[in-house]
């Protein structure tokens, strides 16, 4: 006989399934491999650094292959400028805010996605609709 699911258990798989959808909808995720060969070599300690900062962020998985989605690079392989200044503002610095911040529509940015205007150059913007985040009536 199959146990009933908890709430707990539901709302488990439902956090499990809106995380596969936001990185879905980032593009997916690279490896530390990946990271090393789109900023030209770089070393394990100069990405962990750019964590650090902020510069570049890291979604925790449990276990001990470390994930970078794939939004927060341009085509030709850089950083998207801003990030630092985002993960700073927002409420807290897991990469699965981060993220979920990142990609979705936003309202206090005219409805635009946050890495995108991100990529204009519209930092300003996304920080001050980062600062706002998990506030209330905002």
């Amino acid at each position: 006989m199959t146990a009933t699911p908890t709430t707990r258990d539901r709302a488990i798989q439902r956090g499990a399934q809106i995380a596969a959808a936001d990185l879905a909808g980032a593009g997916g995720a690279i490896t530390l491999e990946g990271v090393q060969a789109r900023l030209n070599g770089a070393s394990s300690q100069s990405i962990d650094s750019k964590v650090l900062s902020g510069e570049l962020f890291v979604l925790p998985n449990g276990s001990a292959t470390r994930r970078y989605p794939t939004l927060q690079f341009n085509d030709d392989g850089t950083l998207v400028p801003g990030l630092q200044e985002v993960q700073a503002a927002l409420p807290d610095r897991n990469g699965w805010m981060v993220l979920n911040f990142l990609i979705h529509p936003d309202p206090r940015l005219g409805g635009q996605r946050p890495i995108e205007l991100l990529r204009k150059g519209q930092t300003d913007a996304v920080v001050a609709a980062a600062k706002l985040v998990g506030k209330p009536g905002a």
